[in-house]
Protein backbone atom coordinates (compact mmCIF):
# COMPACT_ATOMS: atom_id res chain seq x y z
CA UNK A 1 0.00 0.00 0.00
CA UNK A 2 1.26 3.30 -0.99
CA UNK A 3 1.91 5.50 1.85
CA UNK A 4 3.15 9.61 1.47
CA UNK A 5 4.02 11.56 4.50
CA UNK A 6 4.38 15.61 4.25
CA UNK A 7 6.52 17.53 6.79
CA UNK A 8 5.55 21.28 6.50
CA UNK A 9 7.66 23.86 8.93
CA UNK A 10 7.11 26.68 9.55
CA UNK A 11 8.67 29.05 11.72
CA UNK A 12 5.73 28.70 14.34
CA UNK A 13 4.87 25.33 14.24
CA UNK A 14 5.08 21.75 12.10
CA UNK A 15 2.21 20.19 10.21
CA UNK A 16 2.10 16.29 9.07
CA UNK A 17 -0.12 14.72 6.41
CA UNK A 18 -0.82 11.35 5.56
CA UNK A 19 -1.73 10.44 1.72
CA UNK A 20 -2.92 6.60 1.25
CA UNK A 21 -2.92 5.66 -2.44
CA UNK A 22 -2.78 9.83 -3.06
CA UNK A 23 -5.90 10.08 -0.89
CA UNK A 24 -6.04 12.25 2.75
CA UNK A 25 -5.52 9.36 5.45
CA UNK A 26 -4.40 11.56 8.29
CA UNK A 27 -2.99 14.63 9.60
CA UNK A 28 -1.96 17.09 12.26
CA UNK A 29 -0.28 19.83 14.20
CA UNK A 30 2.19 21.25 16.56
CA UNK A 31 2.68 24.34 17.23
CA UNK A 32 6.21 25.19 18.36
CA UNK A 33 8.06 27.39 21.29
CA UNK A 34 11.59 27.34 23.08
CA UNK A 35 10.14 24.30 25.28
CA UNK A 36 8.74 22.52 22.21
CA UNK A 37 11.51 22.75 19.49
CA UNK A 38 10.99 21.72 16.20
CA UNK A 39 12.40 17.78 16.48
CA UNK A 40 10.33 17.18 19.87
CA UNK A 41 6.81 18.42 18.39
CA UNK A 42 7.86 17.03 14.92
CA UNK A 43 8.78 13.64 17.27
CA UNK A 44 5.07 13.39 18.93
CA UNK A 45 3.36 14.10 15.84
CA UNK A 46 4.86 11.09 14.12
CA UNK A 47 3.91 9.17 17.20
CA UNK A 48 0.84 9.85 16.64
CA UNK A 49 0.58 8.98 12.94
CA UNK A 50 -1.25 5.60 12.23
CA UNK A 51 1.26 2.44 10.88
CA UNK A 52 0.44 0.85 8.01
CA UNK A 53 1.59 -1.69 7.03
CA UNK A 54 4.80 -3.51 7.66
CA UNK A 55 6.91 -1.19 5.09
CA UNK A 56 9.16 1.53 6.51
CA UNK A 57 7.05 4.38 5.85
CA UNK A 58 8.76 7.62 4.17
CA UNK A 59 8.91 11.81 4.46
CA UNK A 60 9.12 14.48 2.21
CA UNK A 61 9.63 18.02 4.17
CA UNK A 62 8.49 21.31 2.83
CA UNK A 63 10.79 24.36 4.89
CA UNK A 64 9.00 27.25 5.20
CA UNK A 65 10.91 30.83 3.76
CA UNK A 66 11.85 31.68 7.54
CA UNK A 67 14.25 28.95 6.89
CA UNK A 68 15.08 28.73 3.45
CA UNK A 69 16.23 30.88 0.11
CA UNK A 70 15.75 30.35 -3.03
CA UNK A 71 18.17 32.23 -5.62
CA UNK A 72 18.43 32.15 -9.71
CA UNK A 73 22.19 32.05 -10.29
CA UNK A 74 23.33 32.98 -13.90
CA UNK A 75 27.36 33.02 -13.46
CA UNK A 76 27.77 28.60 -13.69
CA UNK A 77 29.26 26.84 -16.88
CA UNK A 78 26.53 27.10 -19.46
CA UNK A 79 26.90 23.47 -20.54
CA UNK A 80 27.32 21.62 -17.05
CA UNK A 81 25.31 19.30 -16.02
CA UNK A 82 22.70 20.22 -13.06
CA UNK A 83 24.22 17.30 -10.84
CA UNK A 84 27.64 19.56 -11.26
CA UNK A 85 25.84 22.71 -10.97
CA UNK A 86 24.62 21.68 -7.41
CA UNK A 87 28.13 20.53 -6.38
CA UNK A 88 29.69 23.71 -7.53
CA UNK A 89 27.40 25.73 -5.94
CA UNK A 90 27.49 23.40 -2.45
CA UNK A 91 31.76 24.04 -2.71
CA UNK A 92 31.09 27.75 -2.66
CA UNK A 93 27.69 28.47 -0.62
CA UNK A 94 29.01 31.48 0.86
CA UNK A 95 29.38 33.28 -2.14
CA UNK A 96 25.58 32.68 -3.13
CA UNK A 97 23.91 32.95 0.12
CA UNK A 98 24.44 34.60 3.21
CA UNK A 99 25.71 32.57 6.06
CA UNK A 100 24.39 33.55 9.76
CA UNK A 101 25.32 30.78 11.31
CA UNK A 102 26.11 26.99 10.41
CA UNK A 103 26.47 26.35 6.90
CA UNK A 104 23.11 25.94 4.99
CA UNK A 105 22.22 22.93 3.17
CA UNK A 106 22.02 23.10 -0.57
CA UNK A 107 19.10 21.83 -3.17
CA UNK A 108 19.55 20.27 -6.04
CA UNK A 109 19.96 23.27 -8.98
CA UNK A 110 17.15 23.50 -11.65
CA UNK A 111 17.72 25.07 -14.65
CA UNK A 112 14.94 26.70 -16.89
CA UNK A 113 15.39 28.93 -20.11
CA UNK A 114 19.30 29.10 -19.50
CA UNK A 115 18.44 30.55 -15.47
CA UNK A 116 19.78 28.40 -12.49
CA UNK A 117 17.82 28.22 -9.89
CA UNK A 118 19.02 26.86 -5.99
CA UNK A 119 17.64 26.64 -2.52
CA UNK A 120 19.25 26.95 0.79
CA UNK A 121 17.65 25.42 3.57
CA UNK A 122 19.09 26.12 6.97
CA UNK A 123 20.74 22.80 8.07
CA UNK A 124 19.57 23.04 11.99
CA UNK A 125 15.87 22.72 10.85
CA UNK A 126 16.81 19.82 8.52
CA UNK A 127 18.83 18.20 11.07
CA UNK A 128 16.48 18.26 13.48
CA UNK A 129 13.19 17.08 10.43
CA UNK A 130 15.87 14.09 9.75
CA UNK A 131 16.42 13.05 13.31
CA UNK A 132 12.90 13.08 14.49
CA UNK A 133 11.74 10.59 11.77
CA UNK A 134 14.66 8.29 12.55
CA UNK A 135 13.24 8.23 15.97
CA UNK A 136 10.53 6.57 14.52
CA UNK A 137 11.85 4.72 11.64
CA UNK A 138 10.65 6.98 8.61
CA UNK A 139 13.38 7.83 5.72
CA UNK A 140 13.15 11.00 4.85
CA UNK A 141 13.84 11.53 1.47
CA UNK A 142 14.15 14.97 0.13
CA UNK A 143 13.72 18.51 1.62
CA UNK A 144 12.69 21.54 -0.31
CA UNK A 145 11.65 25.15 -0.36
CA UNK A 146 7.73 25.18 0.64
CA UNK A 147 7.47 27.77 -2.21
CA UNK A 148 9.15 26.01 -4.67
CA UNK A 149 6.18 23.41 -4.56
CA UNK A 150 3.97 25.67 -5.10
CA UNK A 151 3.66 25.47 -8.74
CA UNK A 152 1.37 22.53 -8.85
CA UNK A 153 -1.31 24.78 -7.53
CA UNK A 154 -0.75 27.96 -9.00
CA UNK A 155 -0.89 27.96 -12.63
CA UNK A 156 0.55 31.28 -13.90
CA UNK A 157 0.84 34.79 -11.34
CA UNK A 158 1.96 35.98 -7.54
CA UNK A 159 2.13 34.09 -4.04
CA UNK A 160 2.56 35.39 -0.97
CA UNK A 161 3.70 32.75 1.51
CA UNK A 162 3.60 34.22 5.01
CA UNK A 163 6.10 32.53 7.81
CA UNK A 164 6.64 34.19 10.92
CA UNK A 165 8.38 37.31 10.12
CA UNK A 166 8.79 37.35 6.99
CA UNK A 167 6.70 36.47 3.50
CA UNK A 168 7.88 34.62 0.60
CA UNK A 169 7.28 36.58 -2.83
CA UNK A 170 6.72 33.94 -5.77
CA UNK A 171 5.82 34.69 -9.11
CA UNK A 172 4.83 31.74 -11.40
CA UNK A 173 4.44 31.59 -15.13
CA UNK A 174 3.18 28.21 -16.79
CA UNK A 175 3.62 26.32 -13.25
CA UNK A 176 7.08 27.58 -13.28
CA UNK A 177 9.36 29.75 -10.76
CA UNK A 178 10.05 32.52 -12.51
CA UNK A 179 11.27 35.18 -9.60
CA UNK A 180 11.52 35.25 -6.11
CA UNK A 181 12.35 37.64 -2.65
CA UNK A 182 11.88 37.46 1.13
CA UNK A 183 10.81 40.69 3.10
CA UNK A 184 9.56 41.60 6.11
CA UNK A 185 6.00 40.96 6.99
CA UNK A 186 5.26 44.01 8.27
CA UNK A 187 5.78 45.28 4.29
CA UNK A 188 3.10 43.52 2.92
CA UNK A 189 -0.57 44.95 3.03
CA UNK A 190 -1.84 41.64 1.89
CA UNK A 191 -4.34 39.33 4.78
CA UNK A 192 -3.38 36.24 5.31
CA UNK A 193 -6.13 34.23 4.13
CA UNK A 194 -5.60 35.52 0.78
CA UNK A 195 -2.40 34.43 0.72
CA UNK A 196 -1.64 30.58 0.05
CA UNK A 197 -4.06 28.42 -2.41
CA UNK A 198 -5.96 25.83 -0.41
CA UNK A 199 -5.31 22.38 -1.36
CA UNK A 200 -7.14 20.46 -3.63
CA UNK A 201 -8.14 17.80 -1.06
CA UNK A 202 -9.28 14.47 -2.24
CA UNK A 203 -11.48 12.22 0.13
CA UNK A 204 -11.00 13.68 3.41
CA UNK A 205 -11.22 16.95 5.05
CA UNK A 206 -8.49 19.44 6.34
CA UNK A 207 -9.57 21.68 9.41
CA UNK A 208 -7.77 25.03 7.74
CA UNK A 209 -6.72 23.79 4.10
CA UNK A 210 -4.72 26.65 3.05
CA UNK A 211 -2.71 25.66 6.63
CA UNK A 212 -1.58 22.27 5.62
CA UNK A 213 -0.47 23.84 1.86
CA UNK A 214 3.26 22.70 2.64
CA UNK A 215 3.09 19.37 4.07
CA UNK A 216 -0.15 18.05 1.71
CA UNK A 217 2.25 19.28 -1.48
CA UNK A 218 5.84 17.55 0.00
CA UNK A 219 3.54 14.40 0.41
CA UNK A 220 2.20 14.93 -3.21
CA UNK A 221 5.15 16.15 -5.29
CA UNK A 222 8.23 16.48 -2.82
CA UNK A 223 10.06 13.73 -4.24
CA UNK A 224 9.51 14.48 -7.69
CA UNK A 225 10.84 17.96 -7.91
CA UNK A 226 14.21 18.70 -8.84
CA UNK A 227 14.67 22.01 -6.53
CA UNK A 228 14.82 19.52 -3.25
CA UNK A 229 17.81 17.99 -1.11
CA UNK A 230 17.79 14.47 -1.14
CA UNK A 231 19.85 12.79 1.89
CA UNK A 232 20.10 9.12 0.10
CA UNK A 233 21.73 10.83 -2.64
CA UNK A 234 24.11 13.13 -0.58
CA UNK A 235 27.19 10.62 -1.06
CA UNK A 236 26.58 11.73 -4.88
CA UNK A 237 26.94 14.89 -4.17
CA UNK A 238 30.23 14.56 -1.96
CA UNK A 239 31.76 12.70 -5.38
CA UNK A 240 30.86 15.90 -7.51
CA UNK A 241 32.51 18.27 -4.82
CA UNK A 242 35.44 15.54 -4.55
CA UNK A 243 35.45 16.14 -8.78
CA UNK A 244 34.98 19.85 -8.84
CA UNK A 245 38.28 19.87 -6.21
CA UNK A 246 39.88 17.93 -8.01
CA UNK A 247 39.22 19.72 -11.19
CA UNK A 248 39.91 23.14 -9.88
CA UNK A 249 43.25 21.70 -8.05
CA UNK A 250 44.09 20.64 -11.70
CA UNK A 251 43.18 23.81 -13.36
CA UNK A 252 45.22 25.87 -10.21
CA UNK A 253 48.36 23.59 -11.11
CA UNK A 254 48.58 24.35 -14.86
CA UNK A 255 47.79 28.07 -14.17
CA UNK A 256 50.84 27.61 -11.69
CA UNK A 257 52.66 26.08 -14.31
CA UNK A 258 52.06 28.58 -16.77
CA UNK A 259 53.21 31.10 -15.07
CA UNK A 260 56.01 29.29 -14.36
CA UNK A 261 56.81 28.72 -17.54
CA UNK A 262 56.43 32.12 -18.66
CA UNK A 263 58.73 33.12 -16.13
CA UNK A 264 61.24 30.62 -16.78
CA UNK A 265 61.30 30.08 -20.41
CA UNK A 266 63.14 33.02 -21.60
CA UNK A 267 66.07 32.52 -19.09
CA UNK A 268 65.96 28.77 -19.79
CA UNK A 269 65.92 29.72 -23.83
CA UNK A 270 68.45 32.29 -23.62
CA UNK A 271 70.90 30.15 -21.57
CA UNK A 272 69.99 27.27 -24.64
CA UNK A 273 70.83 29.69 -27.32
CA UNK A 274 74.39 30.58 -25.11
CA UNK A 275 75.04 26.76 -25.01
CA UNK A 276 74.03 26.32 -28.55
CA UNK A 277 76.47 29.01 -29.86
CA UNK A 278 79.30 27.64 -27.52
CA UNK A 279 78.88 24.31 -28.92
CA UNK A 280 79.07 25.48 -32.83
CA UNK A 281 82.11 27.83 -31.95
CA UNK A 282 83.95 24.88 -30.92
CA UNK A 283 82.79 22.77 -33.44
CA UNK A 284 84.17 25.70 -36.17
CA UNK A 285 87.12 26.01 -34.41
CA UNK A 286 88.06 21.91 -34.13
CA UNK A 287 86.72 22.50 -38.19
CA UNK A 288 89.61 25.64 -38.60
CA UNK A 289 92.75 23.58 -36.86
CA UNK A 290 91.53 20.51 -39.16
CA UNK A 291 91.61 22.74 -42.20
CA UNK A 292 94.40 24.11 -40.93
CA UNK A 293 96.36 20.48 -40.85
CA UNK A 294 95.60 19.84 -44.33
CA UNK A 295 96.93 23.18 -46.01
CA UNK A 296 100.08 22.38 -44.14
CA UNK A 297 99.90 18.87 -45.37
CA UNK A 298 99.00 20.12 -48.96
CA UNK A 299 101.61 22.37 -49.05
CA UNK A 300 103.97 19.68 -47.88
CA UNK A 301 102.90 17.32 -51.11
CA UNK A 302 102.56 20.35 -53.29
CA UNK A 303 106.90 21.06 -52.86
CA UNK A 304 107.81 17.26 -52.89
CA UNK A 305 106.04 17.43 -56.31
CA UNK A 306 107.52 20.60 -57.37
CA UNK A 307 110.85 18.71 -56.80
CA UNK A 308 110.25 15.47 -58.82
CA UNK A 309 108.51 17.61 -61.13
CA UNK A 310 112.18 19.21 -61.64
CA UNK A 311 113.90 16.27 -61.46
CA UNK A 312 111.96 14.69 -64.41
CA UNK A 313 112.38 17.38 -66.47
CA UNK A 314 116.36 17.66 -66.02
CA UNK A 315 116.85 13.78 -66.00
CA UNK A 316 118.21 12.02 -68.94
CA UNK A 317 118.23 8.34 -70.48
CA UNK A 318 119.83 5.73 -68.83
CA UNK A 319 121.39 4.57 -72.42
CA UNK A 320 122.47 7.89 -73.14
CA UNK A 321 123.97 8.10 -69.93
CA UNK A 322 126.06 5.08 -70.55
CA UNK A 323 127.21 5.98 -74.04
CA UNK A 324 128.25 9.29 -72.91
CA UNK A 325 130.37 7.77 -69.95
CA UNK A 326 131.45 5.09 -72.11
CA UNK A 327 133.14 7.91 -74.77
CA UNK A 328 134.74 9.43 -72.03
CA UNK A 329 136.76 6.62 -70.41
CA UNK A 330 139.54 6.39 -72.67
CA UNK A 331 141.75 2.83 -73.03
CA UNK A 332 143.21 0.87 -71.47
CA UNK A 333 140.39 2.02 -68.65
CA UNK A 334 137.19 0.08 -68.68
CA UNK A 335 133.60 0.50 -67.60
CA UNK A 336 133.03 -2.82 -64.97
CA UNK A 337 129.00 -1.50 -63.39
CA UNK A 338 127.10 1.03 -63.58
CA UNK A 339 124.79 1.57 -60.27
Amino acid sequence: MSVDIGIGVSSESVRVVMLRRGRLAWHGERATSDSLPLGAALAELLADAPTVGWRRRSAVAAVGPSAMHLRRVGDLPPRASDRMLTAIVREDAGRYFVQTGAPPVITAARRRDGDVWVGALDSVVVTAIAVACERHDIRLRAAAPSVGLAGSLVESGALHWPDGEVVGLAEFEVRELVAYRRVPRATVSVEEPAMLPPVPVVDGTLSDPARFTDAWLAAKAGMSHSLAYRPESSHHAEADTRRVRRRLAFAALACAIGILSAMVMPIAGARYIEWHAGRTLATLQSDAQEAARSERALALASRELRALSAFDRSARLTTATLASLTTAIEPPTMLLSFQ
